[in-house]
């Protein structure tokens, strides 16, 4: 099960407008918001880890619905075609910007803008979702509930569901988050 059809379906969405205050001074006002969709796998070779099934002693993987087409035994799945708890992260991001002819004879202009962008950060998500068992063998350790607290401790908060997150700086990232602080 080594082939894979990773598929996401991103949107984004844009307005601008231009403003000109004088026959050498523009301004240009504009808002853009990227919907990003999470990873899935069309040929349904995908799955994932939940913390909490796993420190309660449960069968630690999710796998969505579509793996029952794969016929292999005790294999089945109930999580949506991601196995996130949601599908899409979104931003909004203004943009401005400014023209200056600056002799009036449109040879010389000075320009100067600004924007947040947002980019899909890929270290590798989809393949870190399709590298679990059964699709990659993984060796889980036994243990009581709870084994994974330690590592869930050391963040310092209980272990949440993977989430995809949009973070803000000067520039975004998706960035697929197994432990939140």
């Amino acid at each position: 099960m080594s082939n894979h059809k990773y598929r996401a379906n991103d949107y984004a969405f844009f307005v601008q407008h231009d403003w000109k205050f004088r026959s050498n001074l523009t301004l240009n006002l504009g808002l853009r918001t990227e919907i990003l969709g999470a990873f899935h796998d069309d040929l349904c070779h995908i799955g994932n880890l939940d913390p909490n099934l796993a420190n309660s002693g449960q069968f630690p993987f999710l796998y969505p619905s579509c793996v029952k087409k794969l016929n292999l035994a005790g294999l089945t799945g109930s999580s949506n075609s991601s196995t996130f708890d949601n599908n899409y992260s979104t931003g909004i991001g203004p943009r401005i910007g400014l023209a200056y002819d600056l002799f009036g004879h449109h040879t010389t202009t000075i320009r100067a803008g600004y924007g947040i962008y947002y980019v899909r950060e890929d270290v590798g998500t989809a393949d870190q979702l399709s590298f679990q068992t059964p699709f990659l063998p993984v060796a889980f350790g036994g243990g009581a509930a709870g084994c994974l607290g330690p590592i869930s401790r050391r963040h310092r908060s209980p272990a949440a569901p993977i989430r995809i997150q949009m973070r803000s700086h000067k520039r975004a990232h998706l960035i697929p988050i197994l432990f939140r602080a």
